[in-house]
């Protein structure tokens, strides 16, 4: 099953498919997505042409949108299921550069790696089980980008501009945490020199 490009399975009144779309409008100022899925391969990019373009090149994983708008804010809820047949493939996502996203992603164990580096993040957050996470993320853009990051026992790289402000707070039991270019760490912190003095900041 899931080999088609619309599959009607109707859990909630939304149809499944393999490839999902919302289109983008000016008036559209501010955007979020929740994307609930299961485990696999997750591959994150940015356009400038639609709202949000998802592919499941998995020919045995299809997905479902509900879109709301309100108090000037478009919010998309896109959830994925696979069947027992699922074959190994990569989903694709693409978000538009324009608006300010507050994003959430809800994975079981997975493999997510993007190139967001001209994306206006005012919030990722990503709970996973074990996970391979790796993101190059551009310049904050707004006063404080929040990033959560909930995972299993994971690898997490994540890139950032050598100049941005950013602060981590972490807690870790088992992990091994390296992060480069910070001026302090230590107790659960780490900060670059110029964090407490940037206008935006992680």
């Amino acid at each position: 099953i899931f080999n088609n490009s619309s599959i009607n399975i109707d859990d909630n009144g939304l149809p499944y498919s393999n490839k999902l779309s919302f289109p983008y409008d000016e008036s559209i100022k501010k955007a979020s997505l929740e994307f609930n899925g299961g485990a696999g391969a997750f591959k994150l990019l940015t356009n400038e042409n639609e709202l949000f373009l998802a592919d499941s090149k998995n020919s045995g994983t299809a997905m479902q949108m509900d879109s709301k708008f309100k108090n000037g804010v478009q919010s998309l809820e896109v959830n994925a299921k696979s069947s027992r047949a699922a074959k190994k493939g990569e989903m694709e996502m693409s978000l538009n550069e324009k608006p300010e996203w507050d994003l959430s992603f809800n994975y079981g164990a997975a493999n997510i790696k993007g190139d967001l580096q001209k994306l206006r993040i005012a919030k990722l957050e990503i709970n996973a089980g074990a996970s391979n996470l790796d993101l190059t993320l551009g310049e904050p853009q707004v006063p404080t980008a929040k990033i959560e990051i909930a995972t299993g026992a994971s690898k997490i790289h994540l890139r950032i501009p050598k100049d941005a402000a950013v602060k981590v707070e972490y807690t870790s039991l088992v992990s091994k945490n390296h992060f480069e270019g910070f001026a302090t760490q230590g107790n659960g912190e780490a900060k670059t020199a110029n964090y407490d003095s940037a206008a935006q900041k992680y």
